[in-house]
């Protein structure tokens, strides 16, 4: 059997790539045993894409977050002092 080279860098490529190992196997081109571990290993590869996918996007939730909170901080202060009855007396006393 010749070697063959799957692309297994994006969740589309691992996609074409499964699609194409279970036709090799429907036309007896690869054996079962074969295909089970490129399978095991296509879906290895694609779990550390899937979290390195949700870490990305957990950094960039943290950044907006905490770009968020720098620019509200008046918002926090009114917040602060609507639920907190010391503070609206001391809000009361400034006006």
């Amino acid at each position: 059997m010749a070697n063959r080279r799957l692309k297994l860098s994006t969740p589309s490529e691992i996609r074409k790539a499964l699609a194409r190992v279970a036709n090799m196997v429907l036309n007896e081109e690869l054996d079962n045993k074969s295909a089970g571990t490129t399978i095991y290993a296509a879906n290895i590869i694609l779990s550390s894409i899937r979290t390195d996918e949700y870490g990305k996007k957990v950094e960039e939730l943290e950044k907006r977050a905490l770009i968020g909170v720098e620019e509200d901080d008046g918002l926090f202060d009114s917040i602060r002092k609507s639920i907190d009855p010391a503070q609206k007396g001391a809000a009361n006393d400034e006006r």
